[in-house]
């Protein structure tokens, strides 16, 4: 659940370039901080991306012994148009290929997890 609310925070980020209210549900930490730097970096340079296709997927995932964490490893497929201010295209579409770790935390006691930490891998 967790991941895919993340990702579902990332394509809004992307096209608004804020962070909304609703966020820390899922993402926190230094997720949510590299986020907020993507969006504030973009929001100055007056681009936003719309996500016009995409396809994720969870290649494997470990739980911690402790419970208290786990990590994943996604791969996401994504074809993007960077755009201005106004929704006009910039450029062509883009089309990117990205592997990622993604470190999770429990919160609290409760069962649900939150992204705490994304890796990209090479």
């Amino acid at each position: 659940t967790a991941l895919n609310e993340n990702r579902r925070l990332s394509v809004y980020v992307l096209w608004n370039n804020r962070i909304p209210a609703w966020a820390e549900r899922s993402t926190r930490g230094p997720a949510l901080a590299s986020l907020r730097t993507a969006a504030q970096n973009r929001r100055s340079r007056g681009v936003r991306v719309r996500m016009l296709s995409g396809r994720r997927e969870i290649r494997s995932i470990r739980l911690d012994p402790s419970y208290a964490e786990a990590t994943a490893i996604v791969v996401d497929r994504q074809r993007v148009q960077p755009s201005r201010r106004n929704g006009r295209p910039i450029s062509r579409a883009v089309v990117l290929n990205e592997r990622a770790r993604y470190e999770l935390r429990r919160v609290g006691r409760s069962d649900r997890f939150i992204v705490w930490r994304v890796v990209l891998l090479e």
